[in-house]
Order: structure tokens, then sequence, then C-alpha cells
């Protein structure tokens, strides 16, 4: 019963605490006049995985590589088939051709990361090769975010006080939520005999994406789909170079069969469904959406097995 309230309360602070985070970041950002793709890929998608950050560091200090490398490939298909999906229903989707270069980078991302995960161990020199591709990725977007000409249209708060102490509150929060959850999925799996990994996959993967879940639902409500495919696309390619190049700088990571033979696959395959998107117009209808969803609720049926 105590795994389970540490388990149910992690999750609450994560996302209550990836909102806070997210606001403060936001704010802080447009007071740079930064541009809405900058925003959703940078600011939200880094913002949003802090959770799948401190959650996969403390499962690899835990010495649960299962839970580590599981919150990665689970949220990553998350965020693709059930946030995205379920941000298209609400409304459709419609992004600019400006997200045209994150989506291949979030592609190249995850066909690197799988490689490196199909030598079966996470070390020092994958680290190294995730580390570094996430830091080519970060130069670039700045880059590329101070050449656009669109900036966010909505008035910045006038002043950076607030927003620094909704960003420092929320990384707190996020912090002891991460320890909460491992803390609780870990016993929980345990308790009923269910594999960390299997956790990891689920649950967690799932309960750390809430915050992208939150942002961009949000985003797409407000017509902001610049917002919603980049808060995906930034965290994707987070949750691949940057958590997992930090988790197997911690410490090697011994990669779970059941990834290698599955869910790594069904990680590749979601993301590359992403192609409908300029096939599209980098439109995402409501059905394409509905379809994405299902997708994820078959998925989600093959952890019983």
């Amino acid at each position: 019963m105590e795994n389970l309230f540490f388990l149910i309360g992690g999750l609450a602070l994560l996302l209550a605490g990836g909102e806070t985070l997210v606001r403060g970041a936001v704010g802080l950002s447009r007071r740079l006049g930064l541009s809405k793709a900058l925003i959703g890929v940078t600011i939200m998608g880094f913002g949003t995985s802090m959770p799948e950050l401190v959650t996969s560091i403390e499962a690899t200090l835990s010495d649960a590589p299962g839970i580590a490398i599981g919150n990665v490939l689970g949220s990553n298909t998350a965020n693709i088939l059930l946030i995205l999906g379920l941000a298209a229903i609400v409304r459709p989707l419609s992004a600019s051709r400006a997200l045209r270069g994150d989506l291949v980078v979030m592609l190249a991302a995850t066909v690197l990361g799988g490689l490196l995960l199909l030598r079966g161990t996470l070390g020092s020199l994958e680290a190294i090769i995730l580390l570094a591709g996430f830091m080519g990725f970060v130069i670039s977007a700045v880059w590329r975010g101070r050449a656009q000409d669109e900036v966010d249209d909505e008035a910045p708060p006038s002043g950076s006080v607030a927003p620094l102490v909704y960003s420092l509150m929320g990384l707190g929060m996020v912090l002891l939520g991460a320890k909460l959850t491992v803390s609780g999925g870990i016993g929980v799996a345990n308790g009923l005999g269910v594999p960390p990994s299997i956790i990891g996959l689920s649950v967690i993967a799932v309960g750390t994406s809430l915050p992208e879940l939150a942002a961009s639902v949000a985003a797409a409500r407000k017509g902001h789909g610049d917002l919603a495919l980049g808060n995906i696309l930034g965290s994707n390619i987070f949750n691949l170079l940057a958590i997992l190049g930090i988790s197997a700088a911690a410490r090697p990571l011994q990669v779970p069969d059941r990834f290698l033979s599955l869910d790594l696959w069904i990680t590749i395959g979601s993301a590359f469904l992403l192609l409908i998107l300029p096939a599209l117009g980098w439109r995402m209808p409501r059905i394409a959406g509905l379809i994405f969803v299902f997708l994820y609720v078959g998925y989600v049926s093959t952890m019983g097995g």
C-alpha cells in the first residue's frame, strides 16, 4: 500500500511539476522573443521531458535499467501514438513546415538510439555518441530559431522573476516526484511479480509523459499546431539523445531482451508513422488521431504476455 501511495503521489508531483516548469520556461522564452517552433521543440519539448530525465537517472542509480530504458522507449511511443493522437482528436492539427528539420532529426535520433540499443549494452562510448548528437541538435535548433521571423504573438510577462520562480519550483517538484515514482514503481513491480521493464514501459512511461499530454492537448485546443507537434518532436529527441546518454554515462545499462524483440521496434515504427505529416501537407486529421490511439491500445495489450 505504501508503494502504491508513493507511485501515485510521485506521478501527481511529476505532472504538476512538469506543467509548472514549462509555464516558467515559456514565460522566460517570451522575454527573449523566440519563435513558436523553437519554443515547442526546445523549451516545451525539453521541459516536459524533465520527468523522464530524472526518473531514468534515478532508476539507473537504483540499478533498475529496465525502468530507465523502458521509460524512454515507452514515453516516445506514448508521445506519438497516444498523446499526439489525442491532441489531433481534440482538434485536427495544422503545423508549419518549419518543423521539417526537427522531424528529420527525431527520425535520425530514433535510428541511432535503436542501433546502439541493439548492441545489448549502453556504456561510455554510447553515452558520448548520444550526448554529442544532442549538443549538435541544440546548437542547430537555437541557430535556426533565431533566424526565424515568427515569434510568439502573446504578450510577454511584465518581468522575468515570476517565470524564474515557476521554473525553479517546477524543477524541485519534478525531482521529488521522480524519486517517489521510481521507488513506488519498483515496489509495486516486486509486490505483483511484474518485471520492472513492463512497469517502465507502461505506468511510469505514461505517467512521466503526462506533462507532454497536458501541453500538447492545450496547444491543440488553442490552434497552436507548431507547439503541439514541436513538443512531441523535442521531447522524443531529448529522451533518446540526452536521457539515454546521461543514464549510460552514469552507469552502464544492460538492455532487457524484451526491448530488443518488440518494444524497440514499436518505438521505431511509431516514429516513422509521422512521415504521414508531410504527406498530408503538415496536417493531422481526427481520423489519423483515432488510428494512432487505437494502435497504442493494441500495443499496450501486448504487455501482459
